[in-house]
């Protein structure tokens, strides 16, 4: 008993010290100077002045929480980015650094031409804010992505390359590859479909091109499925493109993504005649082509 009471008795004097040095800390951090800074993101922020610091050395403190934020945000992306590379190999994407916003032009003619300036806002501002939404820790709102649905040669593809290269210009790496590359990585490797499909689950942005051009089968469906829903769960939005109308998506995929679509998905329609008919190349000259 006398051995109990003694450690009883040290423990209390323990936690009586470390109470008294807790007590003394916060009371000479109480004392110390108080400046204001007047952030322009965050306003009037009270900081006090560490010993040896500068009063014009000192960061707003939110500033500096949302920095570090970003900081593991991005180191957490690239090394996901880095796995995903390896378990992918070298595969083709539709991505191309050449299809900017600045090079896309709204040609479309009128009742179409204000769905082609809608569809150009709705992609430029998914990108420019895109950042801001994902590293908000608002879910809701950072998960949603864009579903463009429309005829060929309307400028889908040259939207989704121009989000990728702002959104990499912000310093993620988004994955933007064709339905049917993604398809095919997930054949033939049942044991590495679960750490394929987490990869993939956990890049900042998955752009899926020509959604529609392979079979829709059962595989694919639960596939994507799982991957959106994943996505969904982490707050990481989704874009998909297709050739396909509303009614052929719903065919295609089922009924279950078509559900996830409304809750996840920005639809984009992409309704107005292929640029490419006046790009063709049999009604130029010999001169103009060679």
């Amino acid at each position: 008993m006398t051995s109990r009471a003694s450690m009883v008795n040290r423990l209390d004097n323990l936690a009586s010290i470390i109470k008294a040095k807790k007590e003394q800390e916060r009371a000479e951090y109480d004392a110390l100077p108080e400046v204001v800074i007047d952030c322009a993101v965050h306003g009037e922020q009270h900081v006090k002045l560490m010993p040896g610091q500068e009063a014009d050395q000192i960061e707003c403190p939110l500033c500096v929480q949302e920095r570090r934020h970003r900081e593991e945000a991005l180191y957490h992306f690239r090394d996901n980015s880095l796995k995903l590379a390896d378990l992918l190999g070298d595969v083709l994407s539709p991505y191309s650094e050449e299809q900017t916003f600045e090079g896309f032009r709204v040609t479309a003619q009128g009742d179409k031409r204000a769905l082609q300036a809608k569809a150009f806002k709705a992609c430029r501002q998914f990108a420019v804010r895109f950042s801001e939404r994902l590293l908000s820790g608002d879910k809701a709102r950072s998960r949603v992505g864009i579903l463009m649905h429309g005829h060929f040669g309307n400028g889908k593809t040259h939207l989704a390359s121009a989000i990728t290269s702002v959104v990499r210009d912000q310093g993620f790496r988004p994955v933007f590859l064709r339905a049917l590359t993604m398809f095919n990585a997930f054949r033939g490797r049942s044991d590495k479909a679960n750490a394929l499909a987490k990869l993939l689950a956990h890049c900042p942005l998955l752009i899926i091109d020509e959604l529609g051009r392979s079979t829709g089968s059962e595989f694919e469906r639960n596939q994507l499925i799982e991957i959106i829903d994943a996505r969904g769960l982490l707050g990481y939005p989704t874009i998909i493109i297709t050739n396909l109308d509303g009614k052929g998506y719903v065919e295609l995929m089922g009924g279950a993504i078509a559900s996830r679509t409304q809750t996840l998905f920005y639809p984009v329609a992409f309704d107005w005649d292929d640029y490419r008919k006046s790009q063709n190349i049999a009604d130029m000259s010999i001169e103009e082509v060679f």
